[in-house]
C-alpha cells in the first residue's frame, strides 16, 4: 500500500482524482520521459522560474518513484535470498 505521507483521507481516495490531477501526472510524465530522453525541462534548467506548483509536482511524483523502485528491489531482493 502506497501513500503520501502527512495525507490522511476518511473518504474513498479514487473520489479525489480529478481531470485535474490526471493532466497534472500526464505533464509530470511527458516532462520525466522529455528529460530522460533529450534531457531537457519543461520550465527550463532555473527552478527559481518554475511556478511553485511545478516544483511540488515534480517533487512529489519523484519522492513516490523512488519509493516505488525501492519497494521493488526489496522484493526483489527477497526473491534471490530465499
Amino acid at each position: 500500500m502506497f501513500g503520501v505521507d502527512g495525507v490522511e483521507c476518511e473518504e474513498c481516495p479514487a473520489s479525489l482524482i480529478t481531470q485535474e490531477s490526471i493532466e497534472l501526472l500526464d505533464m509530470y510524465a511527458r516532462a520525466r520521459r522529455g528529460h530522460d530522453a533529450f534531457g531537457t525541462t519543461i520550465f527550463g534548467p532555473d527552478l527559481l522560474q518554475w511556478p511553485a506548483w511545478a516544483v511540488d509536482l515534480v517533487q512529489l511524483c519523484e519522492t513516490e518513484r523512488q519509493r516505488v523502485d525501492q519497494a521493488e528491489q526489496e522484493l526483489e531482493n527477497r526473491g534471490t535470498s530465499s
